[in-house]
């Protein structure tokens, strides 16, 4: 409504998204909290063909799995407007959490990606988690 305040607090992600601020805090450039990662190898790990050397972290030489999961990350829990074909090193990031079970603070995600949204036009709000 006009003229009134909203305040989105853990109380909020809680009630209406079940979501609790825990997990890992996740992001490009801030990977202390994965121990081993490293994106080379994590991408060429999902490759059908090992061997087959790419420039580009392109989903298209993906397996099954890590192809159809980085559709899940690229256009619904992080979408953007631009180059669905392309995965950033966030996108690998989420790809690695979700493949090896590790925890992720969903709510950080998510308030990042809506920032975003507001600073640069190619991201888009995640209508699908928002409102589910």
């Amino acid at each position: 409504m006009k003229g009134i305040d909203i305040a989105v607090n853990e109380e909020v992600w809680l009630s209406v998204t079940g979501l609790r601020n825990e997990g890992a805090t996740v992001s490009r450039g801030n990977t202390s909290e994965l121990g081993n990662f490293n994106k080379v190898q994590f991408y060429k790990s999902c490759l059908r063909n090992q061997e087959s050397a790419s420039r580009t972290f392109n989903v298209g030489g993906l397996a099954a799995i890590p192809r159809l999961l980085a559709y899940i990350v690229i256009w619904v829990l992080t979408p953007r407007g631009l180059n669905h074909a392309t995965l950033t090193e966030e996108d690998l990031i989420l790809m690695y959490c979700i493949m090896n079970k590790i925890k992720v603070n969903w709510i950080n995600m998510i308030c990042e990606h809506l920032f975003k949204v507001g600073k640069k036009l190619e991201y888009r709000i995640p209508y699908v988690i928002l409102l589910s």
